[in-house]
């Protein structure tokens, strides 16, 4: 019997709820309302550090997590490397300087950071020009060998590979990869000012946006924009269409390039910016004996990136926690076969194995992932017995509040971590019962219906919060 189900067995039986007895009424209206089949849900909800249920519906099936893996992702992350675990980036010179000059590389080498911003790239080469660097004649040579993956396409999940979502872990991932196109009404002159951010080279910003009369009511940006041009050296960006003039300001974020393109790119651009000049090319290499350390920052702390990765659940983050935590425990370099080693040994200790558990990234941007709502429990229940449950529990989503459950408004206090993509749906986190106790929540959907989902997940969290024992 998988481990899961013997965690279950205590109180299966003992639960009206249980699969063969029948969903309660306001249970099975619920589900009516938003136009889903019993059988295409699972539910857990409980006191958060108890392995019994308060109620549970289908608590073994494998589904879909969508983003809800992230829970999975930087819960293990916490676990094991701790919330102070940082990432370094460093810079490295080969060969002697003579008045400004180095004859011979400048080195890059990448750590994995998943939150490396222009701003700190910047800073990095701001260090190196203190050495009294400001000419290279030689390359500019980037070491990714943290990572150890295939090259990545992004179009092979949806066939959109300039959603920003789509971008690929990468040792040396600057910005994440992405520009935000962003625009704004002018009402004094009756245009639309357009503008990315940050300027890159090679990208160009084409806006034939017109200001029109009228109320913003359902305005997208996105419809209006088109990349017309996407080749080694130049990439379009397109705006055209109608703007009302009742409109805020609306931004998207999208990935012009591959993210090793991306890197090298604003390497250069940024060099050239502090006054900086290369005779050579941006290249890939490897660090070598001799080379001096002339260059080096860290990431945020782990807890801070957790934060980002649960409330606005960046993919590409979530990759490199999950790469990361895999490199320590099997060894760098980091690639998936350690990670979702890695992963699989961490459930295994937490109580939450299942051998139809089918793990192939850390972020949920799979068709192929596979989980348990009761797995689910076991992670959160791990977390909520951990004297590090206030750092987890601030980098899940307030409900009705922040980040991707800013909109999901329940009437107590409730943290929770969403995802979706085609037909699928899921929700995990906390949930304040009447009593003040944390209660752990999880949902999981597949075949989702295109409406109802966010009025059933309120519906559910107010469910849970309204009970103080098991549900008749």
């Amino acid at each position: 019997m998988r481990r899961v189900a013997g965690l279950l067995l205590a109180f299966v039986l003992a639960t009206p709820a249980a699969a063969d007895q029948g969903l309660p009424a306001d249970f099975s209206a619920a589900l009516e309302r938003a136009g889903v089949q019993p059988q295409q849900i699972s539910i857990w909800f409980g006191e958060a550090e108890s392995a019994e249920a308060r109620f549970h519906w289908l608590p073994e099936t494998p589904r879909n997590p969508a983003s809800v893996l992230k829970v999975i992702t930087t819960a293990q992350a916490l676990d094991q490397l701790g919330p102070g675990y940082r990432w370094k980036t460093r810079v490295w010179a080969e060969g002697p300087v003579s008045r400004g000059t180095l004859r011979g590389r400048l080195l890059i080498e990448g750590g994995g950071d998943p939150k490396l911003r222009r701003e700190d790239l910047r800073g990095l080469l701001e260090q190196v020009r203190a050495t009294g660097i400001r000419r290279i004649e030689g390359d500019i040579v980037v070491d990714r060998g943290a990572f150890d993956l295939p090259t990545h396409d992004p179009s092979a999940f949806d066939s959109q590979p300039q959603r920003a979502y789509n971008v690929g872990a990468d040792a040396l991932l600057v910005n994440f990869a992405a520009q935000s196109v962003n625009t704004r009404v002018d009402t004094a002159n009756g245009s639309v000012h357009a503008w990315l951010e940050p300027a890159l080279d090679g990208v160009q910003l084409d806006n034939r946006l017109r200001q029109v009369a009228g109320d913003c009511n359902g305005w997208r940006l996105r419809p209006l924009m088109q990349i017309v041009d996407a080749s080694a050296d130049r990439t379009a960006v397109r705006l055209e269409g109608e703007v009302p003039a009742a409109c805020d300001p609306a931004s998207i974020d999208i990935a012009p390039m591959a993210g090793p393109e991306y890197a090298r790119r604003m390497l250069l651009q940024t060099w050239r910016e502090l006054g900086g000049s290369l005779t050579g090319r941006v290249i890939d290499g490897r660090l070598s004996y001799g080379m001096r350390l002339v260059g080096s920052i860290e990431s945020p702390p782990l807890a801070d990136v957790i934060r980002d990765i649960n409330r606005f659940s960046n993919n590409v983050m979530a990759d490199h926690v999950w790469l990361t935590a895999g490199a320590q425990a099997a060894g760098w370099p980091a690639n998936r076969a350690k990670a979702t080693g890695a992963t699989r040994a961490w459930l295994v200790a937490v109580g939450a194995d299942d051998p139809e558990t089918l793990l192939d990234s850390g972020s949920g941007l799979s068709r192929r992932t596979r989980i348990s709502a009761g797995q689910l429990h076991a992670v959160l229940r791990r977390m909520a017995r951990s004297p590090l449950f206030p750092e987890f529990a601030a980098s899940l989503p307030i409900a009705g509040e922040d980040g991707t459950a800013a909109r999901t408004r329940v009437q107590g206090h409730a943290r929770l971590k969403t995802g979706s993509l085609n037909g699928v749906r899921a929700a995990a986190g906390y949930v304040r019962d009447r009593s003040g106790r944390w209660l752990s929540l999880v949902v999981l959907l597949e075949g989702a219906p295109e409406n109802g989902w966010r009025e059933l997940l309120v519906w559910l969290a107010d469910r849970a919060a309204e009970t103080d024992g098991p549900v008749p």
